[in-house]
């Protein structure tokens, strides 16, 4: 089983270490068929993703630790995160980083492998 081991440690393209429980960085596609391809992997190198913006998706991954949270119901009936999401921490965290929103947006969707 490839998620018995304990840690994994992403590596941003400005070389930062993130380590973080396996279980909750197998929540992102790409580190998931890295380790399926590689069950001995410790360390997978994010060659996409500068270090300030791989810190937000590592506290999000951590965060959740594998859950994966429950999806946005549609159509969105308000602007305000607290009423959309059912998590309020991911509303608060969304809220906090949204001045840095198309950056962690473009690198989330190169961590889960779509272009």
């Amino acid at each position: 089983d490839y998620a018995s081991s304990e840690e994994l440690t992403l590596i941003s393209s400005d070389g930062k270490s993130f380590p973080l429980p396996k279980k909750a960085a197998l929540m992102s596609s790409l580190v998931k068929s890295i380790v399926e391809g590689d069950a001995e992997a410790t360390e997978i190198n994010i060659k996409k993703v500068e270090s300030h913006v791989l810190d937000l998706i590592v506290e999000y991954l951590k965060h959740h630790n594998g859950k994966v949270p429950n999806e946005i119901k549609k159509p969105i009936r308000s602007v305000k995160m607290e009423k959309i999401v059912d998590d309020q921490w991911d509303a608060q965290f969304i809220d906090k980083k949204l001045d840095q929103r198309h950056v962690c947006c473009h690198s989330w969707r190169q961590l889960h492998g779509h272009q």
